[in-house]
């Protein structure tokens, strides 16, 4: 879709006319694997950065995120809504203004009380004072170094600081799992699966904080991360899948032995959709750990429309949230009845099904389950 920059460009406009081999094999490497942004790296090397067009942005949804068979096909009609979805919600992160900001003259200063830390400073030629010295493309490449990035804060003249990341990381320990209770999980499931290589997927996996974190615990965990963006700065993860929980590859079919979601479901757009992908995808034997809630969805058309037409009477103001809490509501309707057949085990947090079955949740699936069946 775009030009990959030639190095005499990237020398010209960073003013490294003697950049390193391993900075070079760095950017290479992460255009390679960033698909999603290579519009960044080249703003890094040429020292503007271009966003991403809705065309582009259509096309990479179409090509990444929803070319391929999925496990539960969608009809023409939430399929088309899910697209829209995707493309809004990109159109922000892959086009951020921390973005724009890292591609022209930036500054560094180093917290005198947290040496570990630093704040990049975007502001004006005129307004150097200082002796601050702009940093060169080596320097800001170190930045994607994953503990750097998320320790790193960018502050533009007066502004409040904004972290480098576009949304809230967290460690496994912050999804309830400390690294004893981890290990118990572990040991549990492999008594379960009858497997000694477990395979986790991380659902709303961010920058793989979590998965690196399970790797850290248990070297031999084959690690998952489901996201729909990327970031410039991730956590090494053993397979990450550009893909919206609503829709799912084929191959995730009792493909996970263990499954979490901490905080992602809340955005999804049909999260029961989303819960039976889930189902499916989890192995005999294993277990799902999934934070369930639908408070942030999307506003306005044509999500709304779409919602008050499925369920007349439905509050226009909070369409998404109050037509997921009836789907949702049926999707455990379903699910007990598996209960009740052998095929699952659920436990649910207090008050779960009173708050309109939003809460947390254990699912251990005991015998396979078809689509047919959810």
């Amino acid at each position: 879709m775009r030009e990959t920059p030639q190095l005499s460009s990237l020398q010209s406009h960073s003013g490294d006319t003697n950049l390193d081999e391993a900075t070079k094999s760095t950017l290479e490497s992460l255009k390679k694997d960033r698909v999603l942004l290579s519009h960044f790296f080249k703003g890094l090397e040429t020292g503007s950065f271009v966003p991403l067009s809705t065309q582009e942005i259509q096309h990479l949804v179409e090509t990444i995120h929803l070319g391929f068979e999925p496990l539960i096909p969608l009809p023409e009609q939430e399929k088309t809504l899910l697209k829209e979805y995707l493309v809004h919600h990109l159109s922000y992160a892959l086009n951020r203004e921390t973005y724009q900001q890292l591609c022209g003259v930036i500054y560094r200063i180093q917290d005198p009380l947290f040496p570990e830390r630093s704040t990049l400073v975007v502001t004006n030629p005129e307004e150097q004072s200082g002796g601050l010295i702009p940093l060169s493309l080596r320097e800001k490449v170190k930045f994607l170094d994953p503990t750097l990035w998320n320790q790193t804060h960018l502050k533009k003249g007066n502004s409040t600081k904004v972290g480098l990341s576009g949304y809230g990381q967290r460690h496994l320990k912050d999804y309830g799992f400390p690294d004893y209770a981890w290990k118990n999980l572990l040991d549990e499931t492999r008594n379960a699966t009858k497997r000694e290589t477990l395979t986790v997927l991380d659902v709303g996996c961010g920058v793989g904080m979590a998965l690196d974190d399970m790797k850290r615990i248990d070297s031999s965990t084959e690690t998952h991360g489901l996201t729909v963006d990327q970031e410039p700065s991730m956590f090494p993860v053993d397979f990450y899948h550009y893909a919206a929980a609503e829709y799912v590859p084929q191959d995730f079919k009792e493909r996970f032995d263990i499954i979490v979601s901490n905080m992602s479901f809340r955005y999804h757009l049909f999260p029961h959709i989303s819960l039976q992908n889930m189902v499916l995808s989890l192995s005999v034997g294993g277990t799902a750990q999934l934070a369930i809630s639908y408070d942030n969805g999307p506003y306005g058309e044509p999500f709304t429309s779409y919602f008050t037409d499925k369920f007349p009477g439905i509050n226009p103001h909070y369409a998404h949230y109050e037509a997921s809490a009836i789907c949702v509501k049926q999707e455990f309707g379903k699910i007990n009845t598996l209960v009740e057949q052998g095929k699952l085990l659920l436990v649910v947090s207090a008050s779960f099904y009173e708050h309109g079955c939003q809460g947390y949740i254990e699912i251990k699936k005991l015998q396979p389950i078809t689509q047919e069946e959810l």
